[in-house]
């Protein structure tokens, strides 16, 4: 049986000859042998194990190799999240995997594998729970994502991982992007109302705003719906502003009738907000809410939840 030095000697010879399939094997190799040694500490072999896996990772990334590179990275994941290492002590070297990938010039298929790691790290992540003890996704992660799927084109994805980052300015430029590629002109505005509602779903006005402004900026102030999702904004942050919140909704009755999602959405946000539940028949949202907000009246006034 080869010895772990003799196996790392075969590692770097076939990275010297670009042999991307043997260094991928005798790097897992490597990482087997050094997680079951039975002598001394374990930790301190696991650990090695680890170190194995992170440096064959980027030294095959560095290669081009982004499939066998990108199998070991997700080894790698996978050892820290199996010896129990926090998230917030792993980032760092996943970071720095990450980084590797940026130095290749990446084809779509490069794209793909990236984001397969960037995913698994991401899964990775919500093993660290946040001061109120809810799992949470590492938003630069996310942000990491997103710009990989928008460099696929797969704009849905790629709104899904920014409305969890901390990116709403590139997040804007993706939506006109994405507008401007697969909308008419007449509905780019419905591609801004769709994601200042997910962030307002999500408890985050601030990058809300942030995404609305720099959309405006770049395309102007252009429609009533560009309107309302400013002055929802104002509107929501407000606990005692439920009959504002129901004349917003109101007054462009027939400009939110053109997604058939804004109703639901909006009666959501009543409950999140104001703690009035939503209509039972989304169809008649609007008016539900106007008995909604009668009840209220008559019963006292609705607070937040």
């Amino acid at each position: 049986m080869a010895s772990v030095a003799s196996l790392k000697k075969r590692f770097d010879s076939a990275i010297e000859s670009s042999d991307l399939y043997t260094a991928e094997q005798t790097c897992r190799t490597i990482a087997h042998r050094l997680r079951t040694t039975r002598d001394g500490d374990e930790s301190f072999h696991h650990a090695r194990a680890r170190e194995a896996l992170e440096s064959g990772a980027l030294a095959l990334l560095k290669l081009n190799g982004t499939q066998s590179g990108t199998s070991l990275a997700l080894d790698y994941v996978n050892a820290l999240r199996t010896d129990h290492v926090p998230f917030s002590e792993g980032k760092a070297s996943l970071l720095e995997i990450v980084k590797a990938y940026g130095d290749t010039e990446l084809s779509d298929e490069g794209e793909v594998e990236k984001l397969r790691f960037v995913k698994s790290c991401i899964d990775y992540s919500k093993t660290d729970l946040n001061n109120a003890g809810s799992k949470v996704e590492d938003k630069e992660l996310n942000g990491i994502a997103a710009m990989s799927s928008w460099a696929r084109r797969d704009f849905g994805a790629a709104q899904k991982y920014f409305l969890l980052s901390d990116q709403p300015e590139k997040f804007a430029e993706m939506l006109l992007e994405w507008s401007s590629t697969y909308g008419l002109k007449s509905e780019v505005d419905l591609f801004l109302t769709r994601a200042v509602l997910e962030y307002a779903l999500r408890n985050n006005l601030q990058d809300a705003a942030v995404v609305h402004s720099a959309f405006v900026a770049r395309y102007g102030d252009f429609s009533p719906l560009a309107n309302f999702c400013e002055m929802l904004l104002k509107v929501l942050p407000k606990n005692d502003a439920y009959n504002l919140f129901k004349y917003l909704c109101e007054a462009y009755d027939s400009s939110l009738k053109r997604d058939e999602s804004f109703p639901k959405t909006l009666g959501s946000l009543g409950k999140l907000y104001y703690g009035v539940e939503p209509p039972r028949h989304q169809g008649n949202a609007l008016q539900d809410m106007m008995s909604g907000v009668m009840k209220s009246l008559m019963g006292g006034a609705p607070s937040r939840t």
